[in-house]
C-alpha cells in the first residue's frame, strides 16, 4: 500500500520532502564539516582523475561510510549510498557516474544554502 502512496505524491508533497532533505543535509554539514569536506574532496578526485581498479573498493567504501555518517535523511543517502557502496549495489563501471551525479546534488545544495541566506560570492 505504501508503494501506491509513493507513486501518487503531489508536486507540493515532493517539494516539502525535498526541502526537508535539504534542511537535514545542511544540519549534517554543520554537525560533520570534516566529513562533508572529505566527501567533496573524494568526489572531486574521482570525477577529475583516473582511478586504478585496485583503489576503487577502498575509495568507494570510504565514500559510502562518509555518506552514511552524514545521515539517512540527507540528500546524500538515498539513491547514492546503495549505488556507490560496493558491498551493496555499487559497481566499478558506474562509480564515476554516481560520483558526478552526487557532486551535482552537492552543488544544488550549496546554491540552495546561498539562496536561503541571500549570500553571494564576491571574487
Amino acid at each position: 500500500m505504501e508503494n501506491d502512496r509513493e507513486s501518487t505524491l503531489t508536486k507540493e508533497e515532493l517539494e516539502k520532502r525535498r526541502l526537508a532533505s535539504l534542511q537535514q543535509s545542511e544540519k549534517a554539514i554543520i554537525r560533520f564539516p570534516d566529513c562533508y569536506d572529505k566527501m567533496k574532496t573524494l568526489l572531486n578526485h574521482v570525477v577529475a582523475n583516473k582511478i586504478d581498479i585496485d583503489e576503487y573498493e577502498t575509495i568507494a567504501c570510504t565514500l559510502a561510510g562518509l555518506i552514511e555518517k552524514m545521515g539517512t535523511d540527507t540528500i546524500f543517502y538515498h539513491y547514492f549510498h546503495e549505488n556507490i557502496n560496493p558491498k551493496k549495489m555499487g559497481k566499478a563501471k558506474y562509480f564515476r557516474f554516481f560520483c558526478r551525479d552526487l557532486l551535482d546534488q552537492v552543488d544544488e545544495l550549496v546554491k540552495w544554502r546561498y539562496a536561503e541566506r541571500n549570500i553571494s560570492l564576491i571574487k
